[in-house]
């Protein structure tokens, strides 16, 4: 399907195949492209983009559109670059949808969001993001989610899995860049694989930079498996948060390595941490930082964290 200025709804989009195999030529929207219209309660199913470049969205393809109540899943998304195994949202609203077990495989560099890439100040809530596959000679950005730009708000990432073959991961179940929120999610379950020497992982569970909030989250049994390089924060790697608020990080894994099972916070980088619980984390530092004030709103919530096991 492809809309323009149009209501999407209530469709059933199965089987469908972009392919785009000359030399730089990309491919987008395995199921459904989508500009300025409104996209509910559909459902894109085992859909495929095949690229020699860039691959976008192998299911739903959406840009400066509503995608709401969509169920998005096994489609797939495979080029030299691949971008939303499910879902590519440029500029949109995303809510409601769950996008589930779709493949991304990118041959000679790197996948940029297993399920959902999101752009341009899209905003993602209430979405369930889940069983989604990414394999990457190069790196893994957000093996669940990646996004730059937006709000990130009320999500459950869970069950993801990401391989790079010869780089890194940085996030296994979400890689987020913005100044805007990230708040109320749970990010469970996924697993970060990094085969090659001395390639580490950033964040098994959450890849975060751009300085905004970082609240009230669940972050919990995720796990890191490397070929004996360091893992930076098997819960969550936060570069530049503003503040981190009464969020849950228990029980994340480190496989073949030894850092920081919880949180790492990189040298000189500063952070604000309040009323957070980390416990059950592998790994010889809960919180590994050098710059922490804690907390900064005592009168609201206070940070506890124990040995992992």
């Amino acid at each position: 399907i492809y809309a323009e200025a149009a209501e999407v709804a209530g469709n059933t989009v199965s089987g469908n195949m972009v392919a785009a195999p000359g030399t730089y030529n990309d491919g987008y929207g395995g199921g459904l492209y989508a500009s300025s219209s409104t996209v509910t309660g559909n459902q894109v199913v085992d859909n495929v983009v095949s690229a020699y470049s860039d691959a976008r969205g192998g299911g739903v393809y959406v840009t400066g559109s509503t995608a709401a109540g969509n169920e998005v899943t096994g489609n797939e998304c495979t080029s030299r670059i691949a971008y939303g195994g499910g879902l590519y949202a440029n500029a949109s609203a995303v809510s409601g949808n769950t996008v589930s077990d779709n493949l991304s495989t990118a041959s000679g560099s790197n996948v940029l969001g297993g399920g959902i890439y999101a752009t341009s100040t899209s905003n993602l809530s209430d979405n369930v993001v889940s069983g989604n596959v990414s394999t990457a000679d190069d790196y893994v950005y957000g093996g669940g989610v990646r996004q730059s730009d937006g709000n990130f708000t009320g999500n459950t990432v869970v069950g993801n899995s990401s391989l790079a073959t010869k780089k890194e991961v940085q996030g296994g179940g979400v890689w987020f860049d913005s100044e805007g929120a990230f708040t109320g999610n749970t990010v469970a379950d996924n697993v970060s694989t990094s085969i090659a020497v001395d390639q580490p992982i950033y964040g098994a569970g959450v890849y975060l930079i751009g300085n905004g909030l970082f609240e009230e989250n669940g972050i919990v049994r995720n796990e890191a498996d490397t070929n004996l390089a360091f893992v930076y924060g098997a819960g969550a790697y936060l570069s530049s948060a503003a503040e981190a608020n009464c969020n849950t990080v228990t029980n994340n894994v480190l496989e073949n390595s030894d850092h920081a099972g919880g949180i790492y916070v990189p040298d000189g980088k500063d952070l604000a941490f309040n009323g957070s619980n980390l416990f059950g984390n592998d790994g010889y530092d809960p919180v590994s930082y050098t710059h922490l004030t804690l907390p900064t709103r005592s009168w609201q919530c206070r940070s506890r964290w124990g040995p992992g096991r």
